[in-house]
């Protein structure tokens, strides 16, 4: 839980993170996941992932090196409630998910290869702002940037 701010009557403003670098640590310690993170298919003249892209493969931070741990972050706003009720826009929702590139197609496209990472009520977004809704997990990816994560 994340705090916020408070509201004009003192109620304490909060939203829910989860730390994408404790997540991918423990995605990454297990044992059955190995096998997978390195393994896909390639295929020369064939863009059938992001690591088979000349914008991968010439970044700077990248260089081709598939030990980096790549993610995909995407956004989803949804209403709680019937959309089509009375109390519509009253619970809706920010999510922010993310999934391993690293992990064959297959894995990343099942519900347990999409990871939350964020969760907010939209009505804090237009309050707070984006930046500061944000801030945890980009300092989550700046610190994956900079120091990585250790994984026995």
């Amino acid at each position: 839980t994340v705090v916020l701010g408070t509201d004009k009557d003192g109620k304490v403003d909060t939203f829910q993170y989860v730390s994408v670098c404790e997540m991918l640590k423990c995605t990454l310690e297990n044992p059955s996941v190995w096998s997978d993170f390195y393994n896909q298919p390639v295929e020369d003249g064939y863009l059938n992932t992001v690591f088979d892209g000349t914008a991968y493969r010439d970044h700077t931070f990248f260089q081709g090196d598939r030990k980096k741990i790549c993610i995909q972050l995407y956004s989803d706003e949804f209403e709680v409630c019937n959309p089509l009720g009375s109390k519509r826009g009253k619970h809706k929702l920010t999510a922010v998910y993310y999934s391993i590139l690293n992990f064959p197609q297959k894995l990343r496209s099942r519900l347990s290869g999409i990871h939350l990472a964020l969760l907010v009520k939209d009505k804090f977004v237009a309050s707070y702002g984006l930046h500061k809704i944000f801030a945890p997990l980009v300092r989550d990816i700046s610190r994956l940037e900079k120091k990585g994560i250790s994984v026995n």
